[in-house]
């Protein structure tokens, strides 16, 4: 599903796949404020003791995405919500 995060210009991605969910975050040669957006995403990560764990995948806008890997969301919450909360982000 595509996906607009508050202050980012670009919408981006979630996949649903072998029982993880996916966030697209950055290119995976991007800019400074994609590196920013990676620290961002690990710090939130630490902060809950929750592991980052990357993949490098082809997007919509790129070949070279890089995406997180999150555990499935829980029974019933929904899957953008989830993403929002986990990752400290505005998601709509």
């Amino acid at each position: 599903m595509e996906v607009r995060v508050s202050g980012w210009s670009t919408p981006r991605t979630i996949l649903e796949k072998d029982g993880k969910v996916l966030f697209e975050v950055a290119e995976a040669d991007g800019c400074f404020t994609c590196l920013g957006r990676i620290v961002h995403i690990k710090e939130t990560l630490a902060a809950k003791n929750l592991a980052a764990e990357f993949r490098t995948m082809p997007s919509y806008y790129s070949e070279r995405c890089l995406y997180v890997v999150l555990d499935a969301a829980p029974q019933g919450v929904d899957v953008k919500r989830y993403v929002e909360q986990t990752l400290g982000l505005r998601i709509s």
